[in-house]
């Protein structure tokens, strides 16, 4: 990702976009998963038939062909597994920053309502101010609104 793409995209933007990516994924490994299951076990019915004909090379072929499904297998399932994981956690940054972003809203709409009451922002203390201001970028960064 490049650095211009994280200025111009807010912080939910990038933490959604990367969820819908993981479970984009995690909805591509699943048929696949059940897929090489079925070649595995039509793999398995194979070797059932060949290993009463006695043919010892075809046995010996759809064996080594059964022991790489079963790594596939073992690989992709182990990458489904990863993709949950990074699922859940990808859901719990999202909820953090709704939270972060309410607390933000809300801290910067006291002190918004404060300058209202005193009829204009510079009326504030200076670090009210400075807090403010603070306060607006920070809900910038995380919604990308100007």
């Amino acid at each position: 990702m490049s650095e211009s793409y994280g200025i111009h995209h807010s912080q939910l933007a990038k933490a959604e976009s990367a969820l819908r990516e993981l479970e984009i994924k995690l909805e591509t490994l699943q048929p696949m998963i059940a897929e090489r299951k079925a070649q595995r076990l039509e793999l398995e019915t194979q070797v059932k038939t060949i290993r009463s004909t006695g043919d010892i090379n075809k046995l010996m072929r759809l064996q080594s062909t059964s022991f790489a499904l079963d790594k596939a297998i073992a690989d992709m399932v182990a990458s489904e597994a990863e993709c949950r994981q990074r699922i859940e956690s990808a859901r719990r940054y999202l909820f953090t920053l709704y939270v972060r972003l309410e607390k933000l809203r809300q801290e910067a709409a006291t002190l918004a309502e404060k300058s209202l009451m005193l009829g204009d922002e510079a009326l504030l203390l200076p670090d009210e101010r400075t807090s403010l201001r603070r306060l607006r970028l920070q809900i910038q960064a995380i919604t990308g609104a100007e």
